[in-house]
């Protein structure tokens, strides 16, 4: 070779570059994961619900101004709906649950953001909207409507999740 050309896939020092793949430079340990440090602002909020415990999640958490409100039916202690056939009372009971929830973080509907509902039947939407309307018509949060094959027990047709954020009522009011 001429020139001081190395051979094809060579380094200028002459090793071959597919060598570094067979032998990576030793990389630094990755940094440890930690809580963040506003961790002591997180707050947990119950309601009692059958599954919390036995399956490890709040009804509520607040964290800093935003509280998410887990998804939640009109379950009564057995898991069972305490409106079985009624997805317009189901969802009105659920909502009540999440404003409940809402007012012990210190908020309320007019703080919310965000609805998702989870839907059982399309024949049951309309019903369920005609709820949601009454209860978000001013505050108009985003919202999203699923239809999925089913919940957790099977009397229960609707399921509801809540954002609030503190200060974002309608109206600009905290």
């Amino acid at each position: 070779m001429t020139g001081g050309a190395s051979p094809a896939g060579a380094s200028p020092g002459g090793a071959r570059a597919d060598d570094a793949d067979a032998h990576p430079a030793p990389q630094p340990a990755p940094a440890p994961v930690t809580a963040p440090a506003d961790r002591e602002s997180r707050r947990h909020i119950s309601s009692g619900g059958p599954w919390e415990a036995s399956v490890g999640y709040s009804r509520a958490v607040l964290v800093g101004d935003r509280c998410l409100v887990s998804g939640t039916t009109d379950a009564g202690p057995d898991g069972a709906s305490a409106h079985p056939g009624d997805p317009g009372a189901q969802a009105r009971a659920a909502f009540v649950i999440a404003e409940r929830a809402l007012a012990a973080a210190g908020l309320g509907l007019r703080d919310v953001v965000r609805t998702r509902l989870y839907v059982t039947d399309r024949a049951h939407v309309p019903g369920i909207l005609a709820v949601h309307g009454e209860l978000f018509g001013e505050i108009r949060p985003a919202a999203t409507l699923v239809i999925v094959a089913g919940l957790i027990e099977p009397s229960l047709l609707v399921e509801v999740e809540v954002e609030a954020v503190r200060g974002e009522q309608v109206g600009g009011g905290a």
